[in-house]
Order: C-alpha cells, then sequence, then structure tokens
C-alpha cells in the first residue's frame, strides 16, 4: 500500500488542501464545496461518510499539440456533440461551388448549371398517373373511358422522362491523345486500388484535444463519415470517357480527362488540374472499436491512459484500443475546394497523386484532352419541345377530368318531348330490376320519377287510382325505361313537351313522389300514372 501526505489549513469558508501533487483551495460550508487544484476544478456535496464529487470542466488555454504524423487521433461519434475535454469543432469543408470556375470552363459550366435549372415533367406526370390507378382501382365499374385515360397517362410519363433526358442532358466528348490516355488509365488503376480497401471515410471535422487523458492519447478528434470511390458519370451529362467519383459529403468529385468537376445538389463548380493541390500523408489513427480488416496495427493504447502510456486504473472498463496507420488524401484549390479522404490501406494513395499530376501536365500545354460540347436535339423536339409538352400534358388532363362517372347532385330534367319518329326516352337507369323478388325502395335519384314521404291523396286521385288498378292486366317490362316507351307509343301526347298529359304527369310525379314512395316500386308505374291520367280526362 502506498503513503501519501496530505494537510488542510482553514480560513473562515476557505480551506488550503496541501498534498504531492500541490495546493489546493476550496470555499464553501459543510454538506456542498467549491474547490481547485492540481487536478482540475470540482464540486463536493454531502455529509455523514456518504459525499459525492464531479470534476468540472476546465477552461484554461489548451495546450499545444504536435502536428507529427505520429501523434494519434481519435474517431468522434457521429451525431453527438464533442466533449468537454476537447477545442471547437473545425469544419473541414469546400466553399460554394458557384465560385470553382475559369475562362476554360466557363462554357461548360453554363451549359450544366442552365440545363440543370430546367423544371423536370416527369414526376408531375407520375402523379396524374398513381392517380388515375387509385381511382380505377376504387371504381365499382371502371368504363372503357377510364381504361383509356389510364393507358394515355403511361404514355404520357414515358414521353414526359424521356423528354426531360433530351432537354436537360449535356454531351461532352473527348479526343484523346496516346499520351494523355496513358495518364487517365493510370488514374482510374490509382482509383481501383482505391477502392478495393475495405474502408474509406470523409473526414468532416476536426477538434483539438485539451486532456489526452480522456481521449486514449490522442491529439485531436475527428468526425467521418464513410464515403464511396468508384467508376461512375453524373447525371444528365453523357460522355465517352469512364469517370472517377468520390462523395464527400452534400458534393460528389467527378474526375474528367482534362479537370475535376465538382456537383453539389442542382449546381455544378470546376476546378482544373493545374490549380488543385492535393497532399497525401499517414496518420495512426485509434479505432474506437473494430478495425478494418486491411488496416495495419503499428501499437495499442488504452481508452483511459496515463502519462506513462499505461492504463488509468481509476476508471472501470478500461479497453486496450488498437492504433492503425492510414493514409489521408486531401484535396484543396485557390477557388474553394477542400476536402480530406482517409483509407483504411497506408501507402495506397500516392498513386492517384502522380496520375493527377501527370494530367495536369497535359492540360496546360498541346497536345491535350480535346473536349466538344453538343446537344443531339431530337427533330420532333427541336425547337419547341416545351410546347409539345404542355400540349400533351393538357390533352392527358382534359381524359382524366373525362374519364371520372358523371354523378348528378341535381334532379335530371322531365321526360323530354318525342321526336320526329315518335320516341321519346323517358328513361329511369337507377329502377330497381322486376326480376327481384323484394326490390328495395329508391334512395339516390338521377330521374324525375322518383319518389321519398307519405300523405293522403284526395279522393279523386284514390278513385283514379282504384279505377287503373281494376283495368285489365299489361304485360309486364323488364326495366322502368321498356314501360316508359310503352306509355309514350299507348298515349302519344305524353311525349309531347308541354302538352296538357304531359304538365299532369310531370306534376302527379311530383306528387306521389311526396306522398307515395311505394308507388315506384313497381317498374310499371309509368303505364299506371299515364292510365290513372287517361281516367281522369276521360271523365
Amino acid at each position: 500500500m502506498g503513503f501519501y501526505f496530505r494537510k488542510s489549513i482553514q480560513f473562515g469558508l476557505l480551506r488550503f488542501n496541501l498534498s504531492k501533487s500541490g495546493i489546493g483551495v476550496s470555499a464553501g460550508v459543510k454538506g456542498l464545496r467549491f474547490g481547485t487544484g492540481p487536478h482540475g476544478n470540482y464540486i463536493q456535496m454531502g455529509r455523514d461518510g456518504i459525499y459525492y464529487r464531479k470534476t468540472l470542466p476546465n477552461p484554461r488555454t489548451p495546450r499545444q499539440v504536435s502536428n507529427q504524423p505520429q501523434t494519434p487521433s481519435l474517431p468522434s461519434p457521429i451525431g453527438e456533440r464533442f466533449t468537454d475535454h476537447c477545442g471547437p469543432a473545425v469544419e473541414i469543408e469546400s466553399g460554394d461551388v458557384s465560385g470553382m470556375t475559369n475562362s476554360s470552363s466557363a462554357q461548360l459550366l453554363t451549359e450544366l448549371n442552365t440545363k440543370r435549372k430546367r423544371l423536370r415533367f416527369g414526376p408531375f406526370c407520375v402523379f396524374l398517373f398513381c392517380t388515375s390507378i387509385l381511382f380505377l382501382l376504387t371504381e365499382a365499374s371502371p368504363t372503357p373511358s377510364l381504361y383509356a385515360g389510364t393507358a394515355c397517362l403511361a404514355l404520357l410519363v414515358i414521353f414526359a422522362f424521356w423528354t426531360d433526358k433530351r432537354r436537360k442532358t449535356t454531351c461532352l466528348w473527348y479526343d484523346f491523345d496516346p499520351h494523355v490516355e496513358s495518364a487517365y488509365a493510370s488514374l482510374h488503376n490509382a482509383v481501383s486500388n482505391i477502392a478495393s480497401c475495405s474502408k474509406c471515410w470523409h473526414v468532416e471535422s476536426s477538434a483539438a484535444v485539451y486532456d489526452r487523458k480522456y481521449h486514449a492519447g490522442a491529439s485531436s478528434l475527428l468526425r467521418r463519415n464513410p464515403t464511396n470511390v468508384r467508376i461512375a458519370s453524373p447525371s444528365f451529362l453523357k460522355t465517352n470517357v469512364k469517370t472517377v467519383a468520390i462523395e464527400v459529403g452534400r458534393q460528389t468529385l467527378y474526375f474528367f480527362p482534362d479537370r475535376l468537376l465538382v456537383f453539389d445538389r442542382g449546381r455544378v463548380g470546376a476546378v482544373d488540374y493545374g490549380e488543385l493541390t492535393l497532399a497525401v500523408s499517414s496518420r495512426r489513427f485509434i479505432e474506437d472499436g473494430t478495425h478494418p480488416g486491411d488496416a495495419r496495427v503499428v501499437d495499442h493504447t488504452w481508452r483511459y491512459v496515463n502519462k506513462n502510456g499505461g492504463p488509468d486504473r481509476r476508471f472501470n472498463g478500461n479497453r486496450q484500443l488498437p492504433i492503425c496507420l492510414y493514409d489521408e488524401l486531401h484535396f484543396s484549390s485557390s477557388s474553394g475546394l477542400n476536402e480530406l479522404i482517409q483509407t483504411s490501406r497506408a501507402d495506397i494513395a500516392s498513386p492517384l497523386v502522380g496520375a493527377i499530376r501527370s494530367l495536369a501536365k497535359f492540360t496546360k500545354a498541346p497536345p491535350g484532352p480535346q473536349q466538344r460540347i453538343f446537344n443531339r436535339p431530337s427533330r420532333f423536339l427541336h425547337p419547341a419541345s416545351s410546347v409539345y409538352l404542355v400540349i400533351v400534358l393538357a390533352v392527358g388532363m382534359a381524359i382524366f377530368l373525362k374519364m371520372r362517372p358523371n354523378v348528378e347532385t341535381k334532379p335530371a330534367p322531365p321526360i323530354p318531348p318525342l321526336n320526329s319518329t315518335g320516341s321519346a326516352p323517358m328513361a329511369n337507369a337507377d329502377a330497381p330490376d322486376s326480376g327481384s323478388q323484394n326490390p328495395p325502395p329508391p334512395t339516390v335519384s338521377k330521374s324525375p320519377m322518383m319518389a321519398p314521404a307519405e300523405s293522403p291523396l284526395p279522393s279523386k286521385i284514390g278513385d283514379a287510382a282504384h279505377a287503373a288498378q281494376s283495368a285489365p292486366a299489361v304485360p309486364r317490362f323488364e326495366t322502368v325505361e321498356d314501360a316508359q316507351k310503352e306509355a309514350v307509343r299507348r298515349y302519344p301526347e305524353l311525349g309531347v313537351r308541354g302538352s296538357k298529359l304531359n304538365a299532369a304527369f310531370l306534376a302527379r310525379y311530383k306528387t306521389y313522389q311526396q306522398s307515395r314512395p311505394e308507388y315506384f316500386t313497381d317498374p310499371l308505374w309509368p303505364i299506371r300514372l299515364a292510365e290513372e291520367l287517361s281516367a281522369l280526362n276521360t271523365k
């Protein structure tokens, strides 16, 4: 057991603590004290043998940290703020892409940015098509016009996406010299080696560590995200070469034979290889977890480490962490580019730097890669593609509105008059079928001959109804429409608008709607009503 020396001297509310580590001072009352000493600021509470002590953040000036590559770094948890034992985070990000331009790239950037701002019609047409499909699925009895309208919208979607691609795509063609082609092939080989690494990260920010004891002895903390290094082409840009793409946060870097294009959502910037600065360095990195399979482990440390490199045994669960050797590739330019890429394998990023420097030499002096920017307009779309698309959209919208069923909220007009051929359709398409034994009473009226509510009729009407019921039986008709035609055939005056029989028929129809709704359950009611009126006129 080790011996230590400790002496306390109290002056009022102040207490001076003398120990081997140094002199500390605290102030407070019994049960609550604030103090400072060789181990930092603290607060202590409690009495009668139960105490709680908490170390407070140290606001002192950060210590100078060496920038040598032997100083390890530690990752910071993504989504969490840096701890109180380190300095403020310094973002590692590029500036606005609108400032990344030069005279040699002005024409290309103007073409790309102008076309990327054009409105896309495809998503709007997809919305119309999905709405039509939902309407088709929910409709109980779809009509042929509904199917035709949906098919037209499907063709409209295909046409809209094809038109968007033609309107927004820029073609960029290169003619290579053999030396340039060889340098560009070296760039692809270097990128393939980087893509073969188990892990690649994009470093977003870093912060200096004030107290290394709480961060495994690291000199800085890094916030990083996994990234992809692959062979890919930008959207809406057609070219005859395979381009290299590296994702760096919200931006994506595309390496072309003569320049680096930076795509940031709807905008594009460019950096010539002659203005691009690349720096490759090796860094010892402390992995707070499982290290990549291809990483080279060069040393180990502890999560909480003492000054002599040993574990701090005051902390429970103080595990040992591996120190890996990684490569870091830094892209920068005077126009605002600033990105940092980290790879899980060391000594693998140098060939990429050599290939880009070779391309920079060829782009400065001929013979270099000769580019051609041109479009391939369709004969049908040029020069008024937008006008054609608007016309097609209008036609599709009209079909979509016409294919809805005609649901009327107001009663239909009265029976139309007879035409020259002597036929007048007094149709009631919603009348119940006579083949059903118990036809339900009508609930929705699309014809002026349907009824609801009951009240007594005048005696004269009742006598006429009784005479009509005692008349000889009439042939049975399956629908009300057939009965209406038969009534008009028997009484031609009924089909003439404004005639005496027609006016009486409409008035009696409205009366029965209010007083005798069950009268209309029989599909022969037009004939019965016409006979009642004929009997009244005879009397």
